[in-house]
Parts: C-alpha cells; sequence; structure tokens
C-alpha cells in the first residue's frame, strides 16, 4: 500500500512539473513577442520615434546634457518640462481657472499651514492667487511686480505688494527696483525662514534668479515652487545652459507634479512632430525641503 502512495506521489510531481514548465513556455512566449513588437517600434516609421529616443523625460547628468546636439537638448528640453515627476493626491486652484491661477499641493506633507508665507512675483495686475491663498490657508502673501503702476501699498491683512522684481543680482534696471531671493528675504525678515509657496511669472527673468537661488541655497528653504518657464531655445547653447538650470532644481529635491501648457504660447517646430509651448507652468513640491 505504501508503495501505491509513492508512486501516486511522483506522478503527481512530474504532473505539477510539467505545468509549471507550460506556464513558463507560455510567459516566455509572451515577452518575446511583447520585446519584439518594441524593437519593430523603435525601428518603424512612427513620426514619435525620434522623440522617444531624444526627448528625454528624466535629465541625465550635466556631462551627458552638455554632449547633446542642439535637436536632442530641444527635444529634452520639451519632453522633460511636459511630464511629472510625482504625484500630488489633491490639488487646490487658487485664483482664476484661466491665466492667472495656479495649483498648490495640498497634500499634507507639504501644504502651507499657518503661519506660512507665500512670495508671488509677476502680478500684472492680477491678484487672484494671491488673495485666494491668503483667503484659504490664511498665509502672509508677498506680492511683487515692478511693471504695475501702482506704489507699494497693503492690499488687505495678509496680502501685501511691493513694487519690485526678481532677478539673479540687485540692481536697478529702466526705472525698476529687482532684488534676489536672499535680499528679499532679509528685507522682509525672513532670514532663515521657510517659503511655504514661491509663485513665480517673470517673462524669462526666472533663468537669471534660479540659479541665484540655487547658489545661495535659498530654494532648499521653499516647499512648493510655481513657475513658468519661457522660451523655446532653439539656441544649443542657452538650451543646454537652462536644461543644466533644471537639473540643479531637481536635484535640490523639486519634482514636478502639475504641468500646464500655456496656450497663449503655442509653439510649432519641425523638430516635434506634435504641438509644444514657449511658456510652461511648472508646479513643483520640494521632498527635500529644508526647516530651519
Amino acid at each position: 500500500m505504501r508503495g501505491q502512495w509513492t508512486i501516486l506521489l511522483v506522478l503527481g510531481l512530474m504532473f505539477c512539473g510539467f505545468l509549471f514548465l507550460i506556464d513558463r513556455l507560455q510567459k516566455t512566449e509572451s515577452r518575446d513577442g511583447h520585446e519584439r513588437s518594441a524593437n519593430v517600434d523603435e525601428i518603424g516609421d512612427s513620426p514619435l520615434k525620434i522623440i522617444r529616443k531624444q526627448g528625454h523625460v528624466v535629465l541625465p547628468s550635466k556631462d551627458e546634457i552638455e554632449r547633446m546636439s542642439a535637436k536632442e537638448a530641444f527635444r529634452t528640453y520639451h519632453s522633460y518640462l511636459d511630464n511629472v515627476d510625482t504625484i500630488c493626491h489633491r490639488k487646490l486652484r487658487m485664483g482664476r481657472i484661466g491665466d492667472g491661477g495656479w495649483e498648490i499641493c495640498d497634500d499634507k506633507q507639504y501644504r502651507p499651514v499657518k503661519p506660512c508665507i507665500v512670495y508671488s512675483f509677476g502680478i500684472n495686475n492680477d491678484f487672484s492667487f494671491d488673495d485666494d491663498t491668503a483667503k484659504n490657508y490664511e498665509c502672509d502673501v508677498f506680492s511683487f511686480d515692478p511693471s504695475m503702476s501702482r506704489a507699494s501699498y497693503k492690499r488687505s491683512r495678509h496680502v501685501q505688494f511691493l513694487k519690485m522684481g526678481i532677478k539673479g543680482t540687485d540692481t536697478r534696471h529702466g526705472g525698476w527696483e529687482l532684488h534676489t531671493l536672499k535680499t528679499f528675504k532679509k528685507m522682509l525678515n525672513h532670514t532663515g525662514k521657510v517659503i511655504d509657496v514661491l509663485k513665480a511669472d517673470v517673462e524669462r527673468s526666472e533663468w537669471t534668479s534660479l540659479p541665484e537661488m540655487t547658489s545661495s541655497g535659498e530654494l532648499m528653504h521653499v516647499k512648493q515652487l510655481l513657475i513658468e518657464y519661457h522660451g523655446d531655445w532653439r539656441n544649443r547653447h542657452q538650451c543646454i545652459n537652462n536644461l543644466k538650470i533644471l537639473k540643479d532644481v531637481h536635484d535640490i529635491g523639486f519634482r514636478k507634479f502639475y504641468v500646464h501648457k500655456n496656450p497663449a504660447c503655442n509653439h510649432r517646430s519641425p523638430l516635434f512632430p506634435v504641438n509644444r509651448t514657449r511658456c510652461y507652468e511648472v508646479h513643483y513640491v520640494n521632498i527635500n525641503a529644508i526647516r530651519p
């Protein structure tokens, strides 16, 4: 009787082994078929082939960026800025639905909690973002714009307007008073404090301001960065320089949770098969935000 049970056990194990082998062969065949499909796509004539190859959505090292051709740098710029790195589970729009409004990530680890500080650079007479943020988060909001005709004033209990703008150095230009982020924080007695949200729509001045923010260490003390990047950057030198700036922002800890292509800046290029924009509204959270 014991011998019969032994034979049945052996036959059962053999049958199980046979089923396992069939399953492995089927999975291998399925995987090989998928890989063949991917390879066919790579060598096919799809208009998107070159974008998938050269349009990096994850920025490589600065050395690799420096070696990029003008076309690869252009395709990477317009691919990287158009894709997110992380998920914000609750976004809340402060301000207008159209131009002038921005999304704040309301996830617990990133949301502004009073007492909180918000810097808003670039107003153009539209305070909808500033007023909504002050109302809903009860933050102290400092609104900056040197181009507006009105002098600095206290707009409300939590919103203060300053007729000044941001730049990479402290200077005056065409009658405008411009300062670095570090200078503004010192001026407003915020040195060493966290900026809960920094919004900047400053018509290309972001490219001169961001390097100073990173080199001074002030960007590390920003929890959310909402910024509009301007330009299409077909010039190789400019494009590579700006990709390096974006790399520095990423390396500090900023991750894109929402991107909006401003339709007012619609851009077509033979280097990219689909519509682009010259104005990317990029929303970041800082996963490494440093508190004092």
